[in-house]
């Protein structure tokens, strides 16, 4: 299942410490994200969606290094300025981020990295624990992937609540990564979220040119400002067949720091080649 650790303390020793913890060095990839407040500054600078290796200093303090070869060698990020907040370390967590993936190649857990927060949170979401990342149904046919509330990251602070929901401090928008090789071909999309105040949601599913960066919205769902139940915008029949030079992900504008975000689903199928 994996391991959350909540860091105590930050210092300019590159030391972090918590009130225990199991590693030994060479211990990772661990990933280190913040709750209210900023990440501490560091050469190179800490990011949330980064792997690091474990430096044991004693049980309750260790340092971060950038790869496992560097965290044997002991040489850890150096430190310069605490930061702010909480930071979380965490552990044993199968975090994702966009990957390219050629036709019918297939996933494993051990390519999966650096987008969730929490495997807890993967699998309450999840409708069962045994599902696979590529969701349930015959491989066939259309099959439906869930993508929890937790795997939304932003650009502004945010919190994840254990209620299952995801809100933002600030006006701003929720991105989350949709972790499908390509050939699979996208057949609608649903965003569940809860408007919860004025300002409005829009939901959009985003597609991304790796090569050049470019982005453009495949999808847009109408901006909602109203309602106090959780509500969906569910995009039509897409039939749009993922291409392994792109990246796709669900967007969601938050225009009121209140807004919910509770997650979404894609229904794909693989179209015969």
């Amino acid at each position: 299942m994996g391991i959350v650790l909540t860091v105590t303390g930050v210092n300019t020793n590159d030391q972090l410490t918590v009130a225990s913890h199991p590693f030994v060095t060479g211990d990772g990839p661990v990933a280190i994200r913040n709750v209210g407040g900023a990440l501490p500054t560091s050469t190179p600078q800490f990011a949330p969606v980064t792997d690091y290796w474990v430096i044991v200093v004693d049980s309750t303090h260790f340092k971060l290094a950038t790869s496992q070869a560097n965290a044997l060698l002991g040489t850890a990020i150096d430190i310069t300025a605490v930061g702010s907040g909480t930071n979380l370390i965490e552990y044993g967590i199968p975090y994702r981020r966009a990957r390219t993936y050629g036709v019918k190649q297939q996933v494993k857990s051990v390519d999966l990295n650096a987008m969730m927060d929490s495997l807890v949170a993967i699998y309450d979401k999840l409708t069962a624990q045994a599902q696979s990342v590529f969701g349930t149904g015959s491989p066939h046919g259309d099959r439906t992937l869930t993508i929890p509330a937790s795997a939304f990251s932003a650009d502004v602070a945010s919190t994840y609540n254990l209620a299952g929901y995801r809100t933002l401090s600030a006006v701003g928008r929720g991105l989350a990564y949709i972790p499908l090789p390509a050939g699979k071909r996208i057949k609608s999309v649903t965003v569940w979220y809860d408007p919860q105040g004025a300002s409005g949601v829009t939901p959009r599913l985003l597609r991304q040119t790796i090569s050049s960066g470019a982005q453009n919205y495949i999808w847009q769902g109408s901006t909602d400002a109203t309602g106090s139940a959780i509500e969906s915008q569910t995009g039509a029949a897409l039939n749009y067949t993922m291409l392994d030079t792109e990246f796709y992900a669900f967007e969601v504008a938050i225009g009121n720091a209140a807004n919910r975000i509770w997650g979404a689903t894609v229904t794909y199928d693989e179209p015969p080649t």
